[in-house]
């Protein structure tokens, strides 16, 4: 069993927040920690962190499937992530999936200005790893971390899906490096990105995976 990394308690007194109330370890993996939102947010008061360029990435109500990207600044420093949120990773019906894309996106900025995301992991995404099984647990978080560092084709390839335009819905797949496309492949029910409509397009009889598989065949003669 590991211990809370010592660069998030230090932030958390620093707050004069307490590491046990603010901080519990992932079930299913006791090396990966998970520090709640409210916390964050007020490390983030703390340290004036700034927000600017929220923009909606995608908006696919019919696939109930979101996407909201901001841009946080630290003094001279800023990074940028997306936040998503779609009906296999928020619980609930009449779920507030902007709000919580919204949510997820600036929690993964304070913790990237902070230093902290190769540490923690925010509250707002540990749905996703309460639900899942224990043997299933690491492998979700490389799903969620795949998701992440893809989710602009990740968008346009449901983007592409959701008007039938298979090609170009191929030609996005694969800028999606092999090893993620796998890791992606997890059922919604699981906490997976793709909906079961469109992981039925992605399998290997599906329309768009044999796009994709005949330009390689093609590329590779």
């Amino acid at each position: 069993m590991s211990t809370i990394p010592t660069v998030i308690t230090d932030l958390l007194k620093e707050a004069g927040l307490s590491a046990q109330q603010s901080c519990w370890q992932l079930p299913q993996n006791k090396n990966v920690w998970i520090v709640n939102h409210k916390s964050l947010e007020k490390l983030a008061a703390m340290k004036d962190i700034r927000y600017t360029d929220c923009k909606v990435e995608l908006a696919d109500s019919t696939n109930n499937a979101y996407a909201v990207s901001v841009i946080g600044h630290l003094g001279d420093r800023s990074e940028w992530s997306i936040g998503e949120a779609s009906a296999g990773n928020v619980r609930g019906a009449g779920a507030y999936y902007f709000a919580m894309a919204e949510k997820r996106a600036k929690d993964r900025v304070i913790l990237k200005l902070l230093g902290l995301h190769a540490d923690v992991y925010s509250e707002e995404e540990a749905d996703d790893f309460k639900d899942a099984k224990p043997e299933g647990g690491d492998l979700l978080i490389e799903h969620n971390a795949a998701a992440r560092d893809n989710w602009v084709s990740i968008a346009y390839i449901k983007g592409y899906m959701a008007k039938e335009d298979w090609a170009a819905a191929a030609e996005a797949y694969a800028e999606i490096p092999k090893e993620h496309r796998e890791i992606l492949n997890i059922a919604p029910s699981k906490g997976g990105m793709w909906t079961t409509d469109e992981r039925k397009l992605l399998r290997p009889d599906g329309e768009v995976q044999r796009i994709l598989t005949q330009e390689l065949r093609e590329n590779a003669a």
